[in-house]
């Protein structure tokens, strides 16, 4: 096998010896924090994306008061920001 063929295959097996456990860590991990499909669409586009999925990893649930209406506010564990607020009407 040539050097470049070589070089290729090396980085390919490395990254998927990699790229593996991490997607499936971050999969369990969103998995277990029980949100449904529909919490996860993070944007509210109608559709939970893979990289929705994923995020849910890094987001947390909490009930927040607006007013006198009790909502569920989803944020993000790295700093504490909303990534969304659902209230009900």
């Amino acid at each position: 096998m040539n050097k470049p063929a070589h070089v290729f295959w090396t980085a390919t097996v490395g990254l998927v010896v990699f790229a593996t456990p991490y997607l499936a860590m971050r999969s369990a991990s969103a998995w277990h924090q029980g949100y449904t499909w529909a919490e996860m669409d993070w944007n509210r586009n109608g559709v939970t994306s893979p990289v929705e999925f994923l995020s849910a990893s890094d987001i947390g649930r909490r009930r927040v008061t607006s007013g006198s209406v009790v909502c569920t506010e989803y944020y993000a564990y790295k700093d504490g920001d909303a990534v969304r607020l659902d209230c009900p009407r």
